[in-house]
C-alpha cells in the first residue's frame, strides 16, 4: 500500500510522516500516523475499512458523518480529505480514513476496576441519549440484520454441513436448544413490542477512550456499526464483554465465569443514564440483553469457523472455535446466574 498517497489526499500539513501499526481489533487494519510540520509533531489514527466485511463503507462513513456532527464533539473527529469527504479511496479501491488521536487518552481490552467498569457504563448510556435525536432517516443499515438471531440461526444451520462439523458437534447442538430463548427479542421486535433506536451496536470496553489520569471517559469511538437496533443488545454486549472472568482469547474455559460485582458497577452506569429514556417492555427486557447477546457471539464465533474463517481475523486455525467456546462457556454461567443478573437490572430501571 502507497502510504504516501493516502495521507497526501487529506487535509494535513506535515513536512514528513511515520506510521506504525495498531495492534488489536477483529475487523479493519489500523495505523498511528506520527506527522511533523516545522519541528511540531502531532499524531493521527488511520483506519482502512475492511469492505469484506462492510459491503458498503461509503454507507458507514455517511453514518459516522451524521453521528460526529450531531455530536459535535471536540474531542473526537474526523479528518477531512482535500476534496471535502470523510474518506479517501485508493487505487485498489480501499476506503481509508483519519481521526484526530485523542491525546492523553487510554483505553482497555479488559478490566477488573470497578471505576472503569462504571464509567463504560456511563459512557455507552451517555452515547445512547446523546444520539437519540439523531434522524434515523439519515442512518444507513451497515450490516443488515446484525443482531437479528433469527437469521445468525439460520445461518449455523446452513453451515451444519461444512467440514468442520464433527469438530463441534456438542457445541452446535447446544447452542440450537437455545434458539427459541435467543430469538424472544427479535420476536418481540417484530410485534412492535419493542421500539428500534440507534444504538452502537459494539459496546466494548475497548471502544472507551479514558482519560489517562482521570479515568474518566472521554469518548465513544468505533462507530461503524452505528444503526438502528436494540438498546438491550448494546447493554447486554458491554456486559458481556467487561463482565466475563477471561477474554474472548482465552482457552481457560474452566475459569470462565460471569462476574456479578462487575456488572452492578456497569449496569449502575449504563441504566442510570437511561431509565427516564426506556419505556416499559424495554426495561422488563432488558437483563436478557446480556444471555441474547453472549449466545450470538457464540454462534457467530461457531458458524465462522464451520465456514473457513471468512469474517473475523484469526492467529491460527483453530482461534474461531477456542473463541466459540469460550463464549459457551460463559453462556453456560450467565444461564445460571440469570434471575441474579435480572435483579440487579432491575435495580437500577
Amino acid at each position: 500500500m502507497d502510504f504516501k498517497e493516502i495521507i497526501k489526499s487529506f487535509d494535513l500539513k506535515y513536512d514528513n510522516f511515520s506510521i506504525e501499526t495498531i495492534q488489536g481489533g477483529n475487523i479493519n487494519s489500523t495505523f498511528l500516523v506520527k506527522i511533523n510540520y516545522h519541528g511540531k509533531p502531532d499524531e493521527y489514527v488511520l483506519q482502512r475499512i475492511n469492505s469484506q466485511v462492510f459491503g458498503s463503507p461509503l454507507a458507514i462513513m455517511d453514518n459516522i458523518e451524521v453521528v460526529l456532527n450531531h455530536l459535535d464533539s471536540k474531542i473526537l473527529y474526523y479528518i477531512k480529505s482535500k476534496d471535502g469527504k470523510s474518506y479517501f479511496i485508493d487505487k485498489e479501491g480501499n476506503y481509508w480514513r483519519i481521526y484526530n488521536y485523542v491525546q492523553n487518552s487510554i483505553s482497555y481490552s479488559s478490566t477488573d476496576n470497578y471505576d472503569l467498569i462504571y464509567e463504560t457504563g456511563k459512557a455507552f448510556g451517555n452515547f445512547l441519549l446523546q444520539v437519540k435525536d439523531v434522524n434515523a432517516n439519515l442512518i444507513n443499515e451497515t450490516i443488515p440484520n446484525f443482531h437479528n438471531l433469527v437469521i445468525r440461526y439460520n445461518r449455523l444451520e446452513k453451515a451444519k454441513n461444512l467440514y468442520r462439523f464433527d469438530d463441534v458437534k456438542d457445541e452446535y447442538l447446544f447452542l440450537l436448544s437455545l434458539k427459541e430463548k435467543a430469538c424472544y427479542m427479535q420476536s418481540e421486535f417484530s410485534k412492535g413490542k419493542l421500539p428500534h433506536r440507534i444504538v452502537h451496536n459494539d459496546a466494548k470496553c475497548s471502544n472507551v477512550l479514558f482519560d489517562r489520569n482521570t479515568l474518566k471517559y472521554l469518548a465513544v469511538v468505533d462507530l461503524d456499526t452505528v444503526m438502528p437496533g436494540l438498546i438491550a443488545y448494546d447493554f447486554g454486549d458491554g456486559a458481556r464483554s467487561i463482565c466475563a472472568s477471561k477474554g474472548e482469547e482465552s482457552n481457560e474455559f474452566n475459569k470462565i465465569y460471569f462476574c456479578l460485582d462487575k456488572f452492578e458497577q456497569f449496569s449502575k452506569g449504563f441504566l442510570t443514564e437511561l431509565k427516564d429514556y426506556l419505556t416499559i417492555n424495554e426495561k422488563q427486557t432488558m437483563h436478557l440483553g446480556v444471555f441474547t447477546l453472549t449466545c450470538e457471539l457464540a454462534i457467530r464465533f461457531l458458524t465462522d469457523y464451520l465456514m473457513g474463517d471468512c469474517y473475523f481475523k484469526i492467529n491460527y486455525p483453530t482461534n474461531n472455535k477456542i473463541r466459540a467456546l469460550n463464549q459457551i462457556a460463559l453462556l453456560k454461567d450467565i444461564i445460571k446466574k440469570e434471575n441474579q443478573i435480572k435483579i440487579i437490572t432491575n435495580k437500577f430501571l
